[in-house]
């Protein structure tokens, strides 16, 4: 090939392609910066609808459809630490809840040195309260797996057809309120149970999903009437790289094609 002078038409309009492609280069970066901030900050505690109970988070982005049963309907969250908020959307004043329980499920076995910690609590009520004791870890004996296709029995209460609650599913379920048989605490939309989750595993495929399930009093003592159900907006955890694990493969990815074509336009 011909060498080109410094002051050459070649050098020149290589020279101004180059500028040329950085710019479109740096557009395109910007843009997918854009993107993934964006998709963190507008989701976050969104929601739509009213439910029987409703599940939301300060962190997080609302998933409205979609597939995966995972995250139809329910807050995804990837953050280790979040706090869950439980509000009761049932208008009826006979349903206020006097039992707040936890369904939480892994999409594998959560047990051993290689599982999945989940740490639940401190709790609080928007209206005071009585406060939940300090966070604690669930142990490796609260967890189960479920055992068919037909959901799980929540003391007496059954789930199904729920989409996650199937066979090869873990699952927990965790009361999380003062045990206190006929102490209304969420009442229609008027105060709300607030609970702080850590949420921690070595596999960035592990999955978390928590929904809710409410008693209220009835007369006939042992017995308990089911206030609300899993059909909540619901949260689901899992985790997501962080901004810099992904610009990094995006700006290599860039850098690779820029060369690539600055190399052709030198052939």
């Amino acid at each position: 090939m011909k060498e080109q002078g410094l002051d050459s038409p070649a050098l020149s309009l290589f020279l101004k392609d180059s500028v040329m492609n950085m710019k479109k280069i740096i557009v395109v970066a910007v843009f997918l910066t854009f993107l993934i901030i964006a998709g963190n900050v507008m989701g976050k505690g969104s929601g739509s609808g009213l439910k029987q109970i409703w599940l939301t988070s300060e962190v997080g982005t609302y998933t409205p459809g979609g597939t995966d049963p995972w995250l139809i309907d329910s807050i995804l969250v990837s953050e280790s630490s979040f706090t869950l908020e439980i509000l009761n959307h049932l208008p009826q004043a006979d349903n206020d809840i006097d039992g707040v329980y936890v369904i939480i499920a892994a999409n594998r076995d959560p047990r051993g040195s290689n599982g999945i910690n989940v740490n639940i609590g401190p709790a609080q009520f928007s209206d005071g309260g009585i406060p939940i004791p300090a966070k604690y870890k669930i142990p490796d004996s609260d967890w189960q797996q479920v055992s068919g296709d037909n959901g799980v029995d929540v003391y007496g209460y059954n789930t199904a057809p729920h989409g996650i609650l199937t066979k090869d599913t873990w699952y927990t379920v965790q009361r999380i309120d003062p045990v206190s048989n006929g102490l209304l605490l969420l009442h229609d939309q008027t105060n709300s149970l607030r609970i702080d989750f850590e949420i921690n595993s070595p596999n960035s495929n592990d999955r978390i999903h928590i929904d809710t399930v409410g008693t209220h009093w009835v007369s006939n003592p042992g017995e308990k009437g089911f206030a609300g159900n899993p059909y909540s907006h619901d949260l689901t955890w899992q985790q997501i790289p962080e901004f810099p694990t992904i610009a990094l493969p995006v700006a290599a990815a860039l850098v690779i094609m820029f060369m690539f074509q600055r190399r052709k336009k030198e052939e």
